[in-house]
């Protein structure tokens, strides 16, 4: 049993229950990615007639992010509105964070511009919310803004805007914000800040910095991340980078399809199809089954 369901049971066995217990167990749900469980023990709250607070609200905003349901979404907000927690601090970031997950990044910034006052998670939410939408660009005029409002970055803050420079392709853009996260204020790059500016060097064919800077890392690189690598070899044409780099994936992750079939290609394109038939082989014979997206 999972500690959720043991939770659950412990919740279910208590004869008076507080606001805060029920706040307790929609934490537990949506923060278990137990979204259905928290909407439906929501639900059973109305039906009840507890009161809720800002807190029910949020559990429940996030939840209806996580399966982007718009419809239940705007109910819980027309409920906020009701109740008067609508422009609360802590609502209105949950609130962001769901109209950009649904898709709806200017519904999430009209959120944003309407709030009395915001702080370090919303301006997050916000800047997470155009960044992942494709907007890098207003992404990065955000967090002008955010430094210019004096509100503090953050780790996951660093992680947005470096993302963001690496979908615009911006390099010198992120190679300011990487050093100046460190030397102004006072942030150690995770692995997370690497792997995006890894990401972004791989794409614009910097691959020995990129490499450089795996090297230099403290921690160490993983198969996502050399794939990051893979993939610039593959699209500037780096063919013998590429057959290590993608033996190397083999190596840390023995069932990694796509590894599998970028090196058979690039042995093809290279007039070995020996070693294509071979790598080929390979997967068959551990029973590695070839992503549906991918194609030979």
């Amino acid at each position: 049993r999972s500690r959720i369901q043991e939770a659950k049971q412990i919740f279910d066995s208590i004869l008076h229950k507080t606001l805060i217990s029920w706040n307790s167990m929609l934490a537990g749900f949506c923060q278990n990615g137990c979204p259905l469980l928290t909407l439906e023990l929501f639900r059973e709250m109305n039906i009840l007639e507890i009161k809720m607070d800002k807190f029910t609200l949020a559990s429940v905003i996030s939840s209806c992010a996580s399966i982007t349901s718009l419809e239940f979404g705007e109910q819980v907000f027309a409920r906020a509105t009701v109740v008067g927690l609508h422009s609360d601090l802590i609502v209105c970031t949950s609130l962001i964070d769901f109209y950009c997950k649904c898709g709806f990044v200017y519904l999430g910034k009209k959120i944003f511009d309407g709030m009395v006052k915001s702080d370090e998670a919303s301006w997050n939410s916000i800047l997470t919310g155009w960044a992942t939408n494709g907007y890098g660009m207003e992404a990065l005029s955000l967090f002008d803004e955010m430094r210019r409002a004096r509100v503090q970055p953050s780790v996951i803050t660093f992680t947005v805007v470096l993302s963001a420079c690496s979908h615009c392709g911006l390099i010198e853009e992120a190679k300011k914000w990487f050093h100046l996260m460190q030397s102004e204020y006072h942030i150690e790059p995770g692995y997370e800040h690497y792997s995006c500016m890894v990401d972004l060097l791989a794409r614009a064919g910097c691959l020995e910095e990129a490499m450089s800077l795996i090297a230099q890392m403290p921690f160490n690189a993983d198969a996502t991340m050399w794939s990051s690598i893979l993939r610039g070899c593959v699209a500037h044409g780096r063919k013998s980078l590429g057959k290590e780099i993608a033996e190397l994936i083999i190596d840390l992750d023995p069932e990694n399809s796509s590894a599998y079939v970028q090196l058979s290609g690039m042995f093809a394109s290279s007039g070995d199809w020996k070693g294509s038939i071979q790598v080929r082989e390979a997967m068959r014979y551990k029973c590695i089954e070839k992503s549906p997206a991918i194609s030979w």
